[in-house]
């Protein structure tokens, strides 16, 4: 059987848009496949049944799935199955997707502007049928990068790292406000925003400034009704890298504590229970991990080499699991007793995109605290190729090229 993960990558449309424009464009995700086989007993309570298979256009990256019509788009032009529902014909298009709860599209594309005037951002609803509902722009602040867009309470977010400040709109364009985590916050691309989304709620952990021996630089902070930052906590950390919220409201965040010189940064693992804040602990890592999650009430830390199983209330004694090498983990999907991880050997830069050889794939039997290792490829390197999972769904779609296939999983 056959199973896709997606990843995401920024060099190339960077390197285009940085030619293109008088403004630095840190940010935008362009989107690099890999094909990955599984040998079927690795699912051993499920089956998954091939459906059917059929052919999308050149260049084009699924999107979605509905009414067995599937949604697909280039750098310019939105798709319905093969008729072209939205094109644009200047500029390029950086971010498409479903609004969440409905059947609309919503489609960024970013203009090219000169003599150092501030990129512009068009926006646009478009329907499943084509219909487009008027557009609207915002202005992309010069030398800052491309924000990261998110949806919270039917609202529009655009997250900017540099100035730690969000805007937020309604889907028709109307702008609800503009918020900055701190009152004085200068730009700085060394910055970091980092969104979490957690029961209906939406949180933000900011830097206080860029200054790397600042030596509680890390809030918290969550986005009331109002959409003013509520500050929660500061947190004693120099930079954050990842976080996520345990369904028992517990934020896991890993992130560096500076040395009093600031070039030494020593990485750490810190545990913030929401409803009980007195229980604070954190611990030392040796290296930052390449990914950080929760999984039936235990943290997990995912190193080249191994993986850490924490207690979040007993974080001094780890269950340590080696890899039989190190690798590059890329991916990672959760089922109840395992945990699948995409990994590489290598890791090769290139003129058209990162490409990733040695491809395998690590499983985790978290029952029985085994790795076990199922290799792809020892030679070939992967592109292109997009897996689409519906959320509350037994389907899901596999983009191999032009070749997409619809499979079931059944129980």
């Amino acid at each position: 059987m056959y199973f896709f993960i997606a990843l995401h990558y920024h060099e190339n449309i960077i390197n285009w848009l940085n030619s293109r424009m008088h403004v630095s464009i840190k940010k935008y995700i362009t989107t690099v496949f890999f094909f990955v086989f599984l040998d079927s007993n690795i699912y051993s309570d499920n089956q998954i049944t091939l459906e059917k298979t059929f052919l999308v256009g050149e260049n084009e990256i699924v999107l979605s799935f509905s009414n067995d019509q599937i949604i697909t788009y280039t750098k310019t032009t939105i798709f319905l199955d093969e008729q072209r529902i939205y094109s644009i014909e200047a500029g390029i298009i950086t971010h498409a997707e479903i609004v969440p709860g409905t059947d609309i599209i919503f489609v960024v594309s970013i203009q090219n502007q000169e003599n150092k005037k501030p990129a512009i951002l068009t926006c646009q609803l478009i329907s499943e049928t084509g219909r487009e509902e008027p557009s609207w722009q915002a202005d992309v602040p010069y030398d800052f990068g491309l924000p990261e867009i998110i949806f919270s309470k039917s609202k529009i977010f655009f997250l900017w790292p540099e100035s730690q400040t969000y805007f937020i709109y309604h889907l028709n364009g109307i702008k609800v406000g503009s918020f900055s985590l701190f009152e004085k916050s200068s730009g700085d691309h060394e910055k970091k925003l980092i969104p979490i989304n957690h029961n209906n709620i939406l949180y933000l952990l900011g830097m206080a400034s860029a200054d790397l021996t600042n030596p509680e630089n890390v809030h918290l902070f969550e986005i009331g009704a109002s959409y003013e930052p509520k500050f929660i906590t500061s947190i004693e950390l120099t930079i954050p890298y990842q976080a996520s919220i345990s369904s028992e409201n517990i934020l896991a965040t890993v992130g560096t504590v500076s040395k009093e010189n600031g070039f030494e940064q020593t990485p750490y693992l810190f545990i913030y229970p929401l409803d009980e804040p007195e229980k604070v602990s954190t611990v030392i890592l040796h290296k930052l991990p390449r990914h950080v999650f929760w999984h039936q009430h235990q943290i997990f830390l995912v190193f080249k080499d191994r993986i850490h199983r924490y207690n979040p209330y007993g974080l001094l004694n780890p269950t340590i699991t080696l890899f039989n090498q190190p690798v590059f983990p890329l991916d990672i999907v959760n089922t109840s007793e395992t945990i699948f991880m995409l990994t590489a050997g290598k890791i090769t830069a290139e003129r058209t995109g990162a490409r990733f050889s040695s491809v395998s794939i690590l499983i985790y039997d978290i029952v029985n605290n085994v790795v076990s290792n199922q290799a792809v490829s020892s030679n070939q390197a992967y592109s292109k190729v997009h897996m689409l999972h519906l959320d509350n769904s037994p389907s899901f779609y596999l983009q191999l090229d032009k070749n997409i296939y619809h499979y079931q999983l059944e129980h």
